[in-house]
């Protein structure tokens, strides 16, 4: 779904790693002709990135905004997609072809960032898959075999593992029995010295 995208879509900034070939699967239509390295692609314009075994000879293409998700009543996954009310979208593409997992990093924008969950929705070929995403650095990771439509969404505040509901008490602090037993203490000794007192007279 790359259709309509200009020159500011594209992006050819990486890094790369060089990794020997592995004949098997792959999302290129001619694998046995295409070199793979383990690269990082970084699209300048949206700050996406993507981790993996790439073609050597590859464009990275990211569509950002309303040209992200198909359009309306075409695609009932998308569809779906808006009405999550999602923070980001972006359609991105690897079209000289890639092996096995990509790791995707997509930026979001501030007042989305930090004590958050969330989920990043993906448009496969018309099917809606939802993998949980993690926080990194004012953006969302999330690892996938299929690129295309992409969204993160907020699922609510960030919870912990644990929750200390009642913290425990430290040595500084008197219990609540040693508190109520020094006050009698001190009104007792308070009547013995009034009792005393009015005696001497």
């Amino acid at each position: 779904d790359t259709d309509g995208l200009t020159a500011a879509d594209v992006s050819w900034s990486f890094t790369s790693q060089k990794e020997p070939f592995v004949p098997g699967p792959s999302n290129e239509p001619d694998s046995n002709k295409t070199e793979f390295e383990l690269r990082t692609l970084l699209h300048a314009q949206t700050g996406v990135t993507a981790t993996g075994l790439i073609s050597t000879s590859t464009q990275f293409v990211v569509a950002a905004g309303g040209d992200a998700l198909h359009e309306a009543g075409r695609c009932t996954a998308c569809a779906k997609i808006r009405m999550r009310n999602p923070v980001v979208c972006y359609n991105i593409s690897i079209p000289g072809g890639y092996r096995g997992e990509i790791s995707l990093y997509v930026p979001i924008p501030e007042d989305a960032q930090g004590a958050f969950s969330y989920s990043v929705l993906h448009c496969n070929k018309g099917v809606l898959e939802e993998h949980p995403g993690e926080y990194l650095d004012g953006g969302v990771t999330s690892a996938w075999t299929k690129l295309s439509p992409f969204a993160v969404v907020v699922d609510g505040p960030f919870v912990p593992d644990k929750i200390v509901v009642d913290p425990p008490k430290t040595g500084n602090q008197p219990s609540g029995w040693l508190g109520v037993t020094l006050l009698l203490l001190g009104m007792t000794g308070f009547a013995l010295l009034r009792c005393k007192s009015k005696a001497g007279r």
